[in-house]
């Protein structure tokens, strides 16, 4: 078995050897340049000052003079240093009295130069002064071109540069060829040993190792793999014996699976039914064979919706249990079943998702079983739908007489008797008070029959919780104030909008309200009260009433509830108040509960969702 020679550690050793030495020279070399460079600095700066120096003294005269000739013979001097390419002397006065340039004449050969250095020209500038004064008489000024002042400087840092690349190079090679000698061969022999080994007869394979004190880690690889071989033969025993109790394990899950009432199921990555127990055509009504490799949304066909798959499909993409899953497919009698799953997610070792595995029921009785209760319950809805239409029907029936009763009861009393006939008049507003008491629980046994055949509509729209509450309480505010009673409101003003219909929450309120101010006693206090959540707006009516017994606080809302039951009814007999409140509140998806202690008065709390749903 050969290894290519990019493969070979040899070859990956004086790679890695070679990629640490140019690392380290590259980051050493830039710390020697960066150094060296700024001693190159001070020595440049030094040379052209210490040049400058040398022509101090006829600079000096030529500017004190004022000899043109002169002067221009010390700047034409000055251009024997090749650094330097523009020089001037000027006066004390103002002025200069010669100026020398040779820059258009001078071109760098280094580019990378010129990035290092994009200002060109650097200034370097001398005072002049003449004995006898104290005060230069002018100035020497030099300009030097940078990249010729820094070009040998770089020339000589390339040059060590190319000579350390070629230094890395030759210790690759060098050390390529003592990996190969010293790891490499050996271990190619290794190799070519251990490919040759037959599993079957691992006890005629052997390599040979050198003397303990001779061996080196490769010698120590081979004496392990040579005890390795030696134990092999034991494992293939246990190996063998290991299958065995694998067989029979299997066995013993057959007739686990054959004896069960439910059959297990296994599925590829893609849904796909890749296995199932013996008991599957039994149990299910569909072989193996008809069901192999499709997905349940294919056995099942168009008995079922996109949506009824959902649940099914997100947890298999999110990897997750299948809990209970019910789907309907078509037995090979022609009829239409139903299963019930429930699975898990298969991974293996290395964490990869191969599918799911996990058992089925078939549930067909039972949903035939479900499917008859729903029958029983719509049949019993229905009636009592039709209850509610004809106490409706009634209900209308009795308003047309009550009003009528009402009208010649007020004319009686108005009209007719007058003034002077009281007796009569007091017969006459009695009349009128009963027959208005009627037409009320008339109207409530219409209300709530409207609401129970399900032809109470809402029309939903933005409330302010605390304007409704306001109206609601101005309403009943006269008959609290004289009883004496406390009507107090803390409801704030910045809550978040109700979604609902507002004639019904003000029925709500107002039912709530005249019960708790009605069974207040005097001096007593009624609290309304409301604060809101993300989700939920929440009412509360507080009284210091007399209370309720707590065995009959779940007679509250029932619309038959007797006087005995029902302490708010105690001076009306039948009453429907809290029943319609209730009603309204579930339309609402809302709920309604009431707290109350004998002695101690009734807290009742209504919550609503808020949202526009």
């Amino acid at each position: 078995m050969s290894v290519r020679l990019k493969n070979r550690l040899s070859f990956k050793q004086a790679r890695l050897a070679v990629l640490i030495a140019i690392s380290l020279g590259l980051l050493f070399g830039a710390v020697q340049i960066a150094f060296d460079f700024k001693n190159e600095q001070t020595r440049v700066d030094t040379s052209i000052l210490q040049f400058l120096s040398t022509v101090h003294q006829s600079a000096s005269q030529a500017a004190y003079g004022l000899e043109e000739t002169l002067a221009k013979r010390v700047l034409s001097g000055l251009f024997q240093n090749k650094s330097i390419v523009r020089a001037e002397i000027s006066l004390d006065l103002g002025g200069h009295i010669a100026t020398a340039d040779r820059t258009s004449s001078v071109k760098s050969e280094h580019i990378i130069l010129d990035l290092i250095f994009p200002d060109e020209q650097k200034p370097y500038s001398m005072d002049l002064f003449v004995e006898g004064h104290a005060d230069p008489v002018g100035a020497l000024t030099v300009w030097i071109h940078t990249p010729l002042a820094y070009e040998d400087f770089f020339d000589r840092m390339g040059l060590t540069l190319l000579l350390g690349l070629v230094r890395s190079i030759i210790l690759a090679v060098l050390l390529m060829v003592a990996f190969y000698f010293q790891l490499t061969k050996r271990l190619v022999q290794i190799t070519n040993m251990v490919s040759a080994i037959d599993p079957k007869t691992p006890k005629e394979a052997h390599i040979d190792v050198p003397l303990p004190e001779h061996r080196d880690e490769l010698g120590v690889l081979s004496a392990v793999f040579n005890e390795y071989i030696s134990n092999q033969e034991s494992h293939l025993t246990e190996l063998t014996k290991s299958e065995e109790r694998r067989r029979h394990s299997e066995q013993r899950f057959k007739v686990f699976a054959e004896s069960s009432s439910d059959w297990f199921w296994e599925t590829d990555t893609e849904g796909r039914i890749t296995w199932a127990s013996d008991a599957v055509a039994a149990k299910s009504g569909r072989s193996f064979d008809d069901i192999k490799n499709k997905t349940r949304e294919e056995i099942s066909g168009i008995l079922m919706s996109e949506n009824d798959w959902r649940p099914y499909r997100t947890a298999m993409e999110n990897r997750e249990d299948i809990k209970n899953f019910e789907y309907f497919y078509v037995g090979m009698d022609g009829s239409v079943r139903s299963a019930e799953v429930n699975g898990k997610p298969v991974f293996n070792d290395a964490g990869e998702y191969l599918g799911y595995q996990g058992t089925a029921s078939n549930i067909t009785e039972r949903i035939q079983a479900g499917k008859n209760l729903q029958a029983a319950l719509a049949e019993a809805k229905e009636a009592n739908k039709a209850k509610s239409e004809f106490l409706a029907t009634m209900s209308h029936e009795f308003r047309t007489p009550l009003n009528a009763i009402l009208g010649f009861a007020d004319i009686l009393s108005n009209q007719y008797f007058g003034p002077i006939d009281n007796k009569y008049k007091e017969y006459a507003d009695d009349i009128y008070s009963s027959g208005e008491h009627l037409l009320k629980l008339v109207n409530d046994i219409l209300d709530l029959s409207t609401i129970e055949a399900g032809k109470q509509s809402l029309a939903k729209d933005k409330l302010s919780t605390e304007e409704v509450v306001r109206e609601c309480v101005r309403i009943v505010s006269e008959k609290a104030y004289s009883s004496g009673i406390d009507l107090i409101t803390e409801v704030p003003k910045d809550l978040p909008p109700l979604f609902a219909d507002k004639r019904a929450y003000k029925q709500i309120l107002l039912n709530l309200l005249s019960n708790a101010v009605k069974f207040t006693p005097q001096s007593g206090r009624v609290t309304v009260s409301a604060k809101a959540s993300k989700r939920n707006t929440t009412l509360k009516i507080a009284d210091t009433g007399r209370g309720i017994p707590a065995n009959k606080l779940p007679k509250l809302t029932d619309p038959f509830t007797r006087a005995d039951n029902n302490p708010y009814l105690a001076e009306q007999g039948w009453g429907l108040g809290l029943a319609i409140t209730k009603s309204l509140i579930d339309l609402h998806e809302g709920k309604l509960d009431i707290k109350s202690k004998v002695g101690k008065g009734t807290t009742v709390t209504v919550t609503l969702p808020n949202g526009a749903s």
